[in-house]
């Protein structure tokens, strides 16, 4: 994301958020830290507008950025003279080049371990057990929900399993643990929220999560009212929403199957 549009004349600013850490950029390249309300003026970005009143406003990474970063990016329109805490989302994306690989460290790898192989240590045994299930894991989506997880919702619209329609994930050859007696939710938040790690949930729905045969098979309904209460994203084509599809297991544990996790776009009904 290099450019943004948006209406004309507008006074735009961005706060940068470290995909490693979490943490928000400061903007004047003294630090970067846990969002804290009290330093909002320190954050921002400024955003400029290419020409004389086209809408299309320049997202250039700051010099005090990792010029390796990846980050992700809220974007503000400015209401008063200065940024203040009152000021408006109006946008969402990322900024930087995506790390080729990613390091996990000991401790990562038997937390792995844990939730995958029922516990113990990161053996090479345990690891190729993990491989193995990562490797052979496939995923069937059906219902607004693409093949690159993502989902894209009309306003007002039902996705009803009655119709066909709603949300569904299949994992063929599930292999993890059993959800016999679980329930499940399918939870939505708006991408600025997320990223910030703060914020309440959007929507929150009952799902289900049942083995068909081999295939653990997700599914959630989303009703027409339901629909008509999350803010359509201007314009149709950025996303503006993160959901989850949430398992709780008979033993309590809570797990998210095949990280299911997405970005959703709630568009706008015509008429």
């Amino acid at each position: 994301m290099e450019t943004f549009a948006y209406n004309p004349d507008a006074t735009l600013y961005y706060f940068a958020f470290d995909r490693s850490t979490g943490y928000v950029y400061v903007s004047n390249g003294a630090s970067s830290g846990a969002f804290a309300d009290a330093s909002w003026d320190t954050y921002e970005v400024a955003m400029t507008e290419r020409g004389t009143s086209s809408g299309i406003y320049e997202l250039a990474k700051s010099s005090g950025l990792d010029a390796d970063g990846y980050y992700d990016i809220v974007i503000y329109e400015q209401a008063g003279g200065s940024p203040a805490i009152t000021d408006q989302p109006v946008g969402a994306g990322t900024l930087g080049t995506p790390p080729s690989s990613v390091t996990l460290s000991a401790g990562d790898i038997e937390d792995i371990v844990d939730g995958i192989v029922g516990g113990g240590v990161a053996t090479l045994a345990n690891q190729t057990i993990i491989l193995a299930r990562v490797n052979a894991a496939r995923v069937v989506y059906s219902g607004p929900v693409s093949s690159t997880l993502s989902a894209t919702i009309i306003q007002g619209d039902d996705y009803l399993d009655a119709d066909g329609e709603a949300l569904s994930w299949t994992i063929e050859d599930y292999t993890g643990p059993s959800v016999t007696s679980s329930t499940a939710a399918l939870k939505v938040m708006t991408y600025a929220d997320y990223i910030a790690e703060g914020g309440t949930v959007a929507l929150s729905v009952t799902a289900t999560a049942a083995m068909v045969g081999d295939d653990l098979v997700l599914k959630a309904d989303l009703t027409a009212a339901q629909t008509a209460a999350l803010e359509a994203s201007p314009p149709d084509d950025k996303w503006n929403y993160v959901y989850q599809v949430i398992v709780t297991l008979s033993n309590g544990h809570v797990i998210t199957p095949a990280r299911a996790t997405g970005a959703m776009t709630v568009q706008k009904r015509i008429g």
